[in-house]
């Protein structure tokens, strides 16, 4: 049975390279374009992995993720998270909302897979 991801990010080159590298790597993916449809999306698929950009209109990643991890049934899924920035401040600003990791944009493939898999062998 594959493994089921949420992606969450409202830049559609973004979401289609990271839909392919993941799907070529035989994983579910579901993508969500906008961060106040994700809850009702990951509810609903309840996946493996959440790979969460950080800078979206309307809802920031880091809100995102700290009400996932409010809620019961979702809590335990490891947030991935992803962004163009790469100032410290961002990074532990994402990690402290309760992300497991962080990968810069533009994101490198091989590098997502890595991490992705990585999480996932943790989890299991």
């Amino acid at each position: 049975m594959p493994k089921t991801i949420v992606l969450v990010d409202d830049e559609i080159l973004v979401r289609e390279t990271v839909q392919m590298a993941l799907s070529a790597r035989g994983y579910k993916v579901k993508v969500v374009d906008d961060p106040v449809k994700a809850m009702d999306a990951i509810r609903r698929a309840k996946p493996d992995l959440i790979i969460l950009d950080l800078y979206m209109p309307n809802v920031d990643g880091a809100s995102l993720c700290k009400e996932l991890k409010k809620e019961e049934g979702l809590r335990d899924i490891p947030v991935l998270f992803f962004s163009g920035s790469s100032k410290p401040a961002d990074i532990m600003g994402g990690l402290k909302a309760g992300g497991y990791d962080w990968v810069a944009k533009p994101v490198d493939g091989e590098e997502l897979i890595r991490k992705v898999e990585s999480i996932l062998n943790l989890k299991t």
